[in-house]
């Protein structure tokens, strides 16, 4: 008997145990969040553009590699006077040369062809840095876009919750004949609307879910992510801006694109320079056994430049470079400073539907709200208090939103973390601004 007491304790403490277990894994599986900093760190590791730069630099390397062979030494062997006819019909009168000849260049050749090659490299380098940037962005984009949506079904929740309830209420009033039947059908109505439109929502969020977990190529594999978007970070001053761009990867890109048609312009240039040919070899002669060295030595007669059209598109290409260099630096200049603009309307916006516009229409929501349960004011004046309040609600979120996208565009030109959480600072750790680990 006391065996069997002992195994049933023993069964129920196992089965507490795998419940307790079963429960917190429930939990964990009903709660998995995503970071920015785990959404970054996922895109860099698994998105497609950047999976292709290692071997876009395996590349780079390989023709700076190429660039420094020089031309190599060349071994001939000559044989004169043999099967001909009369006395030169057999070998006797033959004539072997066996030479050693070397092909010199000129005009500084090899240093200009590497000096390309690397020049190539550095730009591809920047390019890279652009593309980084470029994916980051978007994934934080798409981030704080769920993020947005996640606290619209939030407001929406709140807002069903006080449907529902007024929805209950109107119901205890109409069986008691204070309230119509009209009242209830037309909160009935704006219930299921409001049901409608977290159906909606819903449909967009696992949409956007999609989209998101795209960046890393996978499935979703988390139910929400984490983040405030009412929480504003430190808006940027001018100074501050103008300051960053000076260090912006779009202008070091610039400064690539000129080093590289200042190479261009070199390496065409030294191709005019014609190239020297010497060589020495060993002349025997079958015919008396005798022996003699040679030496030869050859030159192109260059009576025009054989390379010109080649060095005037080259210069030409630079002259480019240079003005598009001048204009990439006014032109994101202006969009620094218009972005700015933007996050400063957005933020007085803010500002005011936090400090103004909220605190009123919440007193009037929570005013009508203890009126309408007391039989003062009627649904329609609590539908109409209670859609302002999700409007300014709304509209504060969609303000919200538009700052941290702007924020985000600033990081991209720049390259430069402006907010946290951030593009740049999240993975700062992991990598740095020219994407190599660190």
């Amino acid at each position: 008997m006391l065996y069997f007491f002992i195994g049933k304790l023993v069964l129920a403490v196992i089965l507490v145990t795998s419940l307790e277990s079963r429960s917190v894994w429930a939990e964990e599986i009903a709660y998995r969040e995503l970071s920015l900093k785990q959404a970054l760190t996922n895109t860099e590791q698994n998105n497609t553009l950047l999976l292709q730069y290692p071997y876009q630099q395996a590349q780079a390397q390989a023709m700076a590699q190429q660039a420094e062979i020089t031309p190599q030494p060349e071994l001939a062997l000559e044989a004169e006077n043999i099967f001909g006819s009369g006395s030169y019909s057999s070998l006797d009168r033959a004539e072997y040369t066996l030479s050693l000849s070397q092909n010199i260049e000129l005009g500084d050749k090899a240093n200009k062809r590497l000096m390309l090659a690397q020049a190539s490299g550095d730009y591809e380098q920047a390019e890279y840095v652009l593309t980084r940037l470029d994916v980051l962005a978007e994934t934080s984009r798409r981030y704080y876009q769920l993020l947005q949506l996640q606290s619209m079904q939030q407001l929406l929740g709140e807002r069903l919750t006080l449907e529902q309830q007024a929805l209950a209420t109107l119901k205890r009033r109409a069986r008691a004949g204070v309230v119509t039947q009209a009242d209830v059908a037309k909160m009935d109505l704006r219930q299921a609307q409001t049901q409608s439109a977290q159906q909606r929502l819903a449909s967009q969020y696992a949409l956007q879910q999609l989209r998101l977990a795209s960046m890393w190529q996978a499935e979703a594999d988390f139910d929400q992510v984490s983040g405030d978007l009412l929480q504003l970070p430190e808006l940027p001053k001018r100074e501050q801006l103008l300051n960053a761009l000076q260090q912006s990867p779009a202008i070091f890109q610039q400064q690539a694109l000129l080093r590289l048609s200042d190479a261009q312009v070199n390496y065409a240039e030294s191709e005019a320079s014609s190239n020297l040919n010497l060589g020495v070899g060993f002349k025997h002669f079958k015919a008396s056994d005798d022996n003699a060295l040679t030496l030869s030595f050859s030159v192109p007669l260059a009576f025009q430049n054989k390379n010109a059209g080649r060095i005037k598109a080259a210069k030409a290409q630079q002259q480019l470079s240079v003005l598009q260099q001048q204009q990439q630096r006014q032109q994101l200049t202006l969009q620094l400073l218009e972005y700015q603009m933007h996050i400063q309307h957005a933020a007085a916006a803010v500002q005011m539907i936090n400090e103004a516009l909220l605190p009123k229409a919440q007193k009037l929501s929570v005013s009508i709200q203890a009126g309408f349960k007391k039989g003062r004011y009627t649904v329609l004046q609590w539908i109409d208090a209670e859609a302002e309040l999700f409007a300014l609600q709304q509209q504060r979120l969609s303000f919200s939103h538009s700052i941290y996208l702007y924020l985000l565009e600033i990081e991209r030109i720049t390259g430069q973390a402006m907010s946290a959480p951030s593009a740049l600072r999240e993975t700062r750790s992991a990598t740095n601004l020219h994407g190599e680990k660190s």
